[in-house]
C-alpha cells in the first residue's frame, strides 16, 4: 500500500508543480493534447528489465511472456492512471513482446464483454483498459544502428518488426480508439535520431493507411553518453559543445516529440528550445 501511494504521489506532485508554473505564466488551466496549451504530465511506465535491477533493458533476454509482461504492468499501470496524468508514456522498451503486453494494456475491449468490467485490487477500470483510456506512446530502446543499415531494439529485432506487432494489436482505428499517441525510441545515440525517424515514419505509414489514424513519432534520445551494462554506469563525454550538438540532432529530426532521456539536463532542453525558436518552429503560450 505505501509503495502504491508512493507512486500516485509522483503524478501529484507532477501536476501541482504544472500547475503552479502555468499560474506563474498566466497560461490558463485548459489542458489539451491536441493544442499542447500548456505541459502535460506523462506518467512513465518504464521496462520489466528495469525491475530485474541487472541493465537487461538494455539488452531485452529477459524470459518472460508477453501474458507475463501484461500481468506485471498491469498493477503499476493502473495505479497510474487512477492518479490522472495528461499521458502515460511506455518507455525504454527492449523487445517485441513487451510491447505487445503494452499494447494489450491499452487496447479498448467491446461493450458488454466479460473483460470491460475487470478490475485489478479494487482499481476502477475505465473503458476496460488499463490505461483508462489516457493517452499514450509507446517508446523502443534501440542500440547504434548496425552496418546493415537496419535499425533494431535492444533483442536485437527489428525496429519495422516492432511496429508491426504493435500495429497488429492496434490496427486502424483501434489505435486511434486506443489513444495511442506516438511511437519512437528514448535512451539511444542522439547520432541515429534522424535515421530512425525516417524508418519509423515509413513502417507506420505501411501498417496505417489513413494518415488520420497512424501515431506520431516521439524522440528522445541520452545525452550521447555509453552505458555499460556490466558496470552499471556511463561512459561520460563532452562538455557544452556536445550540448550544442546534441541539440541540433534532436531539433533537426522530424519526429512530432522530441526530448531528452538519460544524462541531458535542463541544458540540452534549453538548447533545443533556442534553436526551435530561432527557427521559428517554438510557439510561445506567454
Amino acid at each position: 500500500e505505501e509503495a502504491a501511494a508512493l507512486i500516485a504521489r509522483g503524478v501529484s506532485i507532477a501536476r501541482a508543480a504544472r500547475d503552479e508554473f502555468v499560474a506563474a505564466k498566466g497560461m490558463g488551466r485548459g489542458r489539451s493534447i491536441a493544442r499542447f496549451d500548456s505541459p502535460l504530465v506523462a506518467a512513465s511506465v518504464g521496462p520489466f528489465g528495469a525491475f530485474l535491477a541487472d541493465g537487461s533493458e538494455y539488452v531485452g533476454d529477459y524470459a518472460a511472456t508477453a501474458k507475463e509482461l501484461e500481468l506485471f504492468h498491469r498493477p503499476r499501470l493502473e495505479i497510474l492512471a487512477n492518479a490522472s496524468p495528461d499521458l502515460v508514456a511506455f518507455e525504454t522498451v527492449p523487445v517485441i513482446k513487451e510491447a505487445i503486453a503494452m499494447a494489450r494494456l491499452a487496447k479498448p475491449v467491446p461493450h458488454g464483454s466479460a473483460a470491460a468490467g475487470a478490475t485489478t485490487e479494487g482499481a476502477s477500470s475505465k473503458r476496460g483498459t488499463a490505461t483508462h483510456g489516457i493517452p499514450f506512446w509507446i517508446s523502443f530502446q534501440c542500440p547504434r544502428i548496425p552496418t546493415s543499415g537496419i535499425p533494431i531494439i535492444a533483442s536485437g529485432e527489428r525496429l519495422s518488426d516492432a511496429v508491426a506487432a504493435v500495429a497488429a494489436e492496434l490496427p486502424g482505428g483501434e489505435a486511434v480508439r486506443a489513444r495511442l499517441l506516438a511511437l519512437g525510441f528514448n535512451c539511444f545515440h542522439p547520432a541515429d535520431a534522424r535515421a530512425l525517424v525516417t524508418h519509423i515514419r515509413a513502417a507506420i505509414a505501411e501498417h496505417w493507411k489513413d494518415p488520420l489514424e497512424a501515431p506520431g513519432v516521439v524522440c528522445y534520445p541520452n545525452s550521447g553518453e555509453l552505458y555499460d551494462p556490466e558496470a552499471m554506469a556511463w561512459r561520460k563525454a563532452g562538455g557544452d559543445s556536445e550540448v550544442h550538438w546534441w541539440a541540433q540532432e534532436v531539433a533537426g529530426c522530424g519526429a512530432d516529440f522530441i526530448g531528452g532521456c538519460c544524462r541531458s539536463t535542463p541544458h540540452h532542453i534549453y538548447s533545443v528550445a533556442e534553436i526551435l525558436r530561432k527557427e521559428g518552429r517554438l510557439v510561445e503560450n506567454s
